[in-house]
């Protein structure tokens, strides 16, 4: 038998050049952890695009700036009208 397919101590070591099972392990978890932060930022993107670009066309319930100084406004308005 060669060194390839087995050796005395009854281990089969990795083929020469070859990446140990371990490391392999840690690339794999090294992977699965990058995919998984680049799908969160996609899901994130798609989601909230529109929102951040267009939010007049979002499903999302927006208050613009000129709608809440007119809530002050009238809010204004109401308690000067009680005191």
């Amino acid at each position: 038998m060669d060194g390839q397919s087995a050796s005395v101590g009854g281990t089969i070591p990795h083929a020469a050049g070859g990446v140990p099972w371990s490391q392999k392990a840690a690339n794999l978890a090294e992977h699965d952890l990058l995919e998984s932060g680049l799908r969160a930022r996609l899901i994130d993107q798609a989601t909230f695009e529109l929102e951040r670009h267009e939010p007049q066309f979002s499903a999302r319930t927006v208050v613009s700036r000129g709608q809440i100084k007119a809530l002050y406004a009238l809010l204004a308005t109401a308690l000067a009208g009680c005191a």
